[in-house]
C-alpha cells in the first residue's frame, strides 16, 4: 500500500499538521447544528465525530479506504455517524440528500476536481452548504507529487463557481496554530492570529451554496500546546548542542595555540642549533686554512721532498 496523506490524530497530535485539520471542522462546526451532513474523504472520521458531537442530526462519513474506516468505525464512532465506503466521485446517494457537505484537503488529491464538485452540488439540497478547502498553489509551488490538482485562489474560485452561485473563501493562516479567519486584519491581538486575504493564505477554506449564510462562523484558532512544548524542548537541545559545539572549538582553539607555542620554541630551537653548527663550521674552515698554511712552509722549508696528502676540507 503507498503512502497516503491522512492524519492520525492520536500519532499527530499537537503537530501542525494535526492542528490544520482541527481548525478546519472547528470551523465547520456552526454549519452543522440539527442538519443531515456528509463528510467527503473522512480519512479516519476524527471530523465526521466532531461535527456529530457539535450537533449534527447525522453524519455519513465517506472514505474510499476500508482501513481508514475500520479506525472510523473502531475508534472515532459516534451513534449518530456512519462511515461509508464510496468513491469521493460516485457518491452513493440520491440527489438532494444532505444540507452540508464538508471536504476538507481533497479536492487537490483528484485528477478530475470538477467531478468532486459536480458529485458534492448533486447530494446538496437547495438551502444547503458545502464547505471545502484546499492548499493554495501559489505559496506551496504545485510541488506535492500526492496534488495533481492543486490550485491557485483564482482557479480553486472558478472552479467551484461553475457548480455554485455563491461563492465565499476564507484564509487559514499558520502560526503557532492553525486559524480558519475572515476578516482579513493583519497582526496578532488577543491570541487570534490574523492575515490578509485569501490569496496570500497557505490554505483556502471555501463557503459555497445557491446563496450565502448571513454571517459565517466566528474565527477559530486550533492553538498547540503540545507543539509549542516541543518547539521549546526543540530549541533547548539546538542551544545544548550549539554550547557543546562551542565548548569543542574553545578547546581546538586552546590546542592550536599550546601547538603554535610549541612550534615556536622547536623553531627558534633550530634557528639556535643552526648557528651553532654553522659557527662550528667557521672553526674547521680556519684550522683547516691554519694546517694548508703550515703545509705550504714546510714545502718551501725542504725543496726536493714530495708534498704532503692535502688534508680533505670541510665544504
Amino acid at each position: 500500500m503507498g503512502f497516503v496523506e491522512r492524519l492520525d490524530p492520536d500519532q499527530h497530535h499537537g503537530e501542525l499538521f494535526y492542528l490544520e485539520h482541527m481548525a478546519r471542522y472547528r470551523w465547520a462546526e456552526a454549519f452543522a447544528r440539527g442538519r443531515m451532513v456528509l463528510d467527503v474523504a473522512c480519512g479516519t472520521g476524527y471530523g465526521s465525530r466532531l461535527l456529530a458531537e457539535a450537533g449534527a442530526r447525522f453524519v455519513a462519513s465517506v472514505d474510499v479506504s476500508p482501513e481508514a474506516l475500520t479506525a472510523a468505525r473502531q475508534r472515532f464512532g459516534h451513534e449518530r455517524a456512519a462511515p461509508v465506503r464510496a468513491d469521493a466521485v460516485r457518491l452513493p446517494f440520491g440527489d438532494a440528500s444532505f444540507d452540508l457537505v464538508v471536504s476538507f484537503e481533497t479536492i487537490e488529491h483528484l485528477p478530475e476536481p470538477e467531478r468532486l464538485v459536480a458529485e458534492m452540488r448533486r447530494v446538496l439540497r437547495r438551502e444547503g452548504l458545502v464547505v471545502v478547502s484546499s492548499p493554495n498553489r501559489a505559496i506551496f509551488g504545485g510541488k506535492n507529487p500526492f496534488h495533481p490538482s492543486e490550485m491557485t485562489v483564482p482557479e480553486l474560485r472558478r472552479k467551484l463557481a461553475r457548480e455554485f452561485p455563491a461563492v465565499h473563501l476564507v484564509p487559514q493562516f499558520l502560526a503557532l496554530g492553525s486559524q480558519v479567519d475572515d476578516r482579513g486584519v493583519p497582526g496578532v491581538c488577543a491570541g487570534e492570529v490574523r492575515g490578509p486575504g485569501p490569496e496570500a493564505a497557505p490554505y483556502v477554506v471555501a463557503v459555497c451554496g445557491e446563496a450565502l449564510p448571513d454571517a459565517l462562523p466566528s474565527p477559530v484558532l486550533a492553538a498547540g500546546v503540545e507543539m509549542v512544548e516541543k518547539l521549546r524542548l526543540h530549541i533547548a537541545s539546538l542551544e545544548g548542542g550549539v554550547a557543546q559545539r562551542d565548548a569543542s572549538i574553545a578547546r581546538l582553539e586552546a590546542a592550536l595555540r599550546a601547538e603554535r607555542v610549541r612550534a615556536a620554541a622547536g623553531a627558534a630551537e633550530l634557528v639556535r642549533a643552526a648557528g651553532e653548527l654553522e659557527r662550528a663550521l667557521d672553526d674547521i674552515r680556519a684550522r683547516e686554512r691554519a694546517v694548508a698554511e703550515r703545509e705550504r712552509r714546510v714545502v718551501q722549508a725542504a725543496p726536493g721532498q714530495p708534498p704532503l696528502e692535502p688534508v680533505p676540507r670541510v665544504r
